[in-house]
């Protein structure tokens, strides 16, 4: 079970005529060629991961501006979020709606191709919102239809999921039959 909480990343999208783009953001300003593969920008990797996956398609230049009502340094599946809406609004600019498993799969790639690691629990709260019953193999994404009250409580340090994962990889190969019980 994963859940979404309730603070919002803003995306506003802005097209102008030419093949450039600019990003504003709390954890980054910068600015790109859709003809070119962008610089890194540490703040940026996953808005620039959705840039590359979308380059070919976009029609034109754009200026973002990127908001949100959370800390980026407390987590929360922030970089989830961003990464959410971002290729929501790629879907609303080139498609005109949005459709929710498209954007999961969307947003899963560039998180994968960006971090190395992830099971897309945090996309599917950031897409579907609420509480979701998540299984990434065979995927299953089920919203749950009661909402519960629930508290979300910063332990005061942030982790990358890809060391994470690896941490919890390292435990499970030295009692695997503990974390085979766990997972089952």
């Amino acid at each position: 079970l994963v859940c979404a909480i309730d603070r919002r990343m803003i995306v506003r999208l802005i097209p102008h005529s030419d093949r450039s783009y600019d990003i504003i953001s709390a954890t980054g300003q910068t600015c790109g060629d859709l003809d070119h593969a962008a610089e890194p920008h540490t703040g940026l990797a996953f808005v620039q991961g959705m840039i590359d996956r979308w380059r070919a398609r976009l029609p034109s230049r754009f200026q973002l501006h990127i908001e949100t009502q959370f800390s980026t340094e407390l987590g929360f599946g922030s970089s989830a979020a961003v990464t959410v809406a971002l290729s929501a609004a790629f879907h609303q600019w080139l498609y005109g709606a949005i459709e929710p498993d498209a954007v999961f799969n969307d947003s899963l790639a560039v998180v994968l191709s960006v971090q190395g690691a992830g099971s897309g629990a945090d996309i599917a709260a950031s897409v579907y919102g609420g509480l979701v019953a998540y299984r990434a193999a065979p995927l299953e994404i089920r919203q749950h239809p009661v909402q519960h009250p629930i508290t979300a409580v910063y332990s005061g340090k942030k982790e990358p999921t890809a060391l994470v994962i690896e941490e919890v990889e390292n435990r499970r190969r030295q009692d695997p039959r503990k974390f085979d019980a766990l997972f089952d």
